[in-house]
């Protein structure tokens, strides 16, 4: 009675689902009851007098409208438990990206040292780059999310931030040199037959068309753009060279 008169709490109005859904005495009574109103509203055959809708109806009703708001809040969680995850992955790929030319096309900056001067730049995953006079380097305005690129034509010492999961590459004139986390330096100038590649601190792969030698600190990588010959050699003193 208490559910028919929207009196009951929701504890209630769940044990009387649970009940004529779950025992076989609820689903008899219930089966009485429908059988019963539907007998009242036919009518009685004696006086041919008919009913309203009786307090069946409205209990069915009430019973109805609760199933169907579970039924809207399991709805409800399930969409919830597809759309979080997606949310937050989107949000960290935005911020990705903002680190990152993770979705958008890359866009590169070319900057020229004239000559009697020099410069120092910071990249975004803080590498630092001295370039020596008549120096031109171009890189993008953020690294990719699998690697890092410059090109160079001259003179830069690099102290590149380590990070293993993202290689740092020069490139010059048909040569590479690859490391992960290092200082070093390069000399290729367009106007030289030489590239010298010398290593301050960590490990540097400097690879050229035809060959390629791994550099330990205190090493010298030179290489012959006219011979094609690549000679390492010991220095002593490799960041005064």
């Amino acid at each position: 009675m208490k559910v028919i008169a929207e009196n009951a709490s929701k504890q209630e109005a769940r044990d009387v689902v649970e009940w004529f859904s779950g025992s076989i005495e609820g689903q008899q009574a219930l089966s009485d009851m429908i059988d019963r109103d539907a007998y009242l509203m036919e009518g009685d055959p004696h006086t041919g007098r008919s009913f309203t809708p009786l307090q069946s109806d409205l209990l069915f009703s009430n019973i109805e409208r609760k199933i169907r708001l579970r039924q809207i809040r399991k709805q409800a969680l399930r969409i919830a438990a597809v759309l979080l995850p997606l949310l937050l992955i989107t949000g960290f790929g935005f911020y990705i990206n903002s680190r990152t030319s993770l979705f958008e096309g890359t866009t590169y900056t070319e900057l020229y040292v004239p000559k009697g001067e020099d410069a120092r730049i910071f990249f975004q995953d803080g590498t630092e780059v001295f370039l020596n006079a008549d120096t031109r380097i171009r890189y993008p305005e953020r690294f990719g999310m699998l690697r890092r690129e410059v090109w160079l034509d001259g003179e830069a010492y690099f102290n590149v931030k380590e990070n293993k999961r993202r290689s740092f590459k020069v490139h010059s004139q048909n040569t590479t040199v690859e490391v992960l986390g290092t200082s070093f330096n390069v000399n290729s100038y367009r106007e030289s037959d030489k590239i010298r590649v010398t290593l301050d601190e960590g490990s540097i792969v400097f690879r050229t068309q035809h060959n390629g030698s791994t550099l330990s600190p205190g090493q010298q990588a030179e290489y012959d753009k006219i011979t094609g010959q690549l000679v390492v050699t010991n220095l002593m003193h490799p960041s005064n060279i």
